[in-house]
């Protein structure tokens, strides 16, 4: 590892390029990067980029990813590492030969940090040539933004006692990459009774300017419902857990 890294909480480094035939045709380079977790803490990282510069200075994009090693986001343990696989087929950018170059793009979610490193191949060995890490804000871990969205958290009491019912422990839950968000909760009955009809809670997301990012419903049928029952909406989106500032849950007639 080039010490460049130390003090950083990762460490990148281009361990060898493979000269091989795919199954998907053609005849090119895989080249692997290891990533490595230099913190105390498991950390989430998300690997945005790689590329090839050729001998001409021309860039390409990886053609695919090598199946079985790092793609997209992960999560490292302490003092661990992962390795990507990266394909560039010589049909797309030439043989990768001394003086050739390839970079990585790995954002640490966890420290709030972006790495845009750069190596060249030397006497066939990967060399760093540079290593740009931008600070980009840390974002809050997943308990915080839950504590946060619990507190916003609004129900429409009115609609509970029309229709005999009321909601209690709604609970929010998110994940690392703040792409699911989860709310569920009790519903019971305030009366001995059986239900009229059958019934749906509803839970509205919305952003910071007061719109409905995104909306889920929840069924309650009146033939099945003893008096209690749980209910559970989870939405699946790019950065819903961040996107979202409120959230409304209520229930309506099915």
């Amino acid at each position: 590892m080039d010490d460049f890294f130390n003090g950083h909480s990762l460490g990148i480094e281009v361990t060898k390029h493979v000269k091989q035939s795919y199954a998907k045709g053609g005849t090119g380079n895989t080249i692997f990067y290891n990533i490595v977790n230099q913190t105390q803490k498991r950390i989430h990282i998300i690997v945005r980029d790689e590329f090839v510069v050729n001998e001409n200075n021309a860039q390409f994009g990886k053609d695919f990813y090598l199946t079985g090693f790092l793609v997209g986001d992960t999560s490292i343990i302490a003092g661990a590492f992962k390795t990507a696989g990266a394909i560039f087929l010589d049909s797309t950018c030439g043989e990768i030969k001394d003086k050739c170059k390839t970079g990585l793009s790995v954002t640490d979610e966890t420290n709030g940090f972006n790495y845009d490193a750069l190596f060249t191949l030397d006497n066939d060995k990967w060399q760093l040539i540079s290593c740009d890490v931008e600070e980009r804000g840390k974002k809050p871990d997943k308990r915080t933004i839950e504590a946060k969205l619990k507190k916003s958290l609004e129900r429409l009491d009115l609609f509970e006692e029309k229709l005999g019912v009321r909601l209690d422990n709604i609970s929010i839950r998110t994940e690392a990459t703040y792409n699911q968000l989860s709310v569920f909760g009790e519903i019971y009955s305030l009366s001995t009774g059986p239900l009229a009809q059958s019934l749906v809670v509803n839970v509205n997301l919305y952003n910071s300017d007061g719109e409905i990012v995104s909306t889920q419903k929840s069924y309650l049928s009146n033939e099945k419902f003893l008096g209690y029952d749980t209910f559970e909406c989870t939405f699946f989106q790019e950065q819903i857990a961040l996107i979202t500032n409120k959230i409304r849950v209520f229930v309506n007639l099915g």
